[in-house]
């Protein structure tokens, strides 16, 4: 179980890939890279959704592939000679395009969009017969959400303001997402989780908060007797459009 670990001291790390920031978990881009050489090798024509910094397009640039880009706000795109198109995902955003790639990547997106069965609709126009879509989204029934839910009746990545703020409204569970991929005739050809998440974990030795006491006490024993995802910082699933 490479997404789980024992313990953490301190915040968790960020990241960086050639100087842009990846604003996402730990070690997710790296693992995803590595699922994306597995079923969809280079030179693969590819579309990456909600780009952000282009950390992520400029990874598969780097591995040979053919990259386009699309974002809400393409002036924070730092990745040069990779084409970025100005997009709404809550709109319909299929006329945008003008091809239809061998591989779509949401990373981290589904989350911020009012209607994600729209969405996954959408993207399924976009990818050839045969090709592939991965997506990634919070794991809202990580061990950790699970214990933060019972605690507060509100889902881990969805619990305050500072996560509205950043734009997570939309809490989905792999059960959903799979009911949805159903639906659009998408074969789940990989699941699994991605993200470091630590089992116990102190962000700030010297200062511990009832929540850090008791999440690490508690958290533990109660992890034995979960079932399900329960692993990760978020899913990743890559599913397969219909030839």
């Amino acid at each position: 179980m490479k997404n789980l670990k024992l313990i953490q001291f301190g915040t968790i790390p960020l990241e960086y890939y050639k100087g842009i920031l990846i604003h996402d978990r730990e070690g997710l881009h790296g693992q995803v890279m590595e699922l994306i050489k597995k079923y969809l090798p280079p030179p693969a024509s590819v579309l990456d959704m909600g780009a952000g910094e282009g950390a992520f397009s400029l990874r598969l640039i780097d591995h040979g592939y053919n990259v386009d880009a699309c974002d809400v706000d393409t002036k924070q795109f730092k990745t040069k000679n990779i084409a970025i198109t100005f997009i709404d995902l809550h709109q319909n955003f299929t006329n945008n395009f003008q091809k239809k790639y061998d591989g779509l990547i949401a990373l981290e997106v589904i989350e911020h969009l009012y209607n994600p069965w729209q969405f996954i609709q959408q993207c399924v126009t976009l990818v050839k017969p045969g090709g592939i879509i991965v997506l990634t989204t919070p794991n809202v029934t990580s061990f950790l959400s699970r214990y933060v839910f019972l605690r507060s009746g509100v889902f881990e990545h969805f619990l305050d303001d500072e996560s509205l703020k950043y734009g997570h409204i939309n809490p989905l569970t792999g059960k959903e997402l799979e009911i949805i991929f159903q639906k659009n005739e998408l074969e789940i050809i990989y699941k699994g989780s991605g993200g470091t998440l630590p089992l116990v974990h102190f962000p700030n030795w010297r200062i511990i908060s009832k929540f850090t006491l008791w999440r690490n006490i508690m958290l533990p024993f109660f992890y034995l007797f979960m079932k399900g995802d329960k692993h990760g910082w978020c899913l990743i699933y890559i599913v397969r459009v219909k030839k």
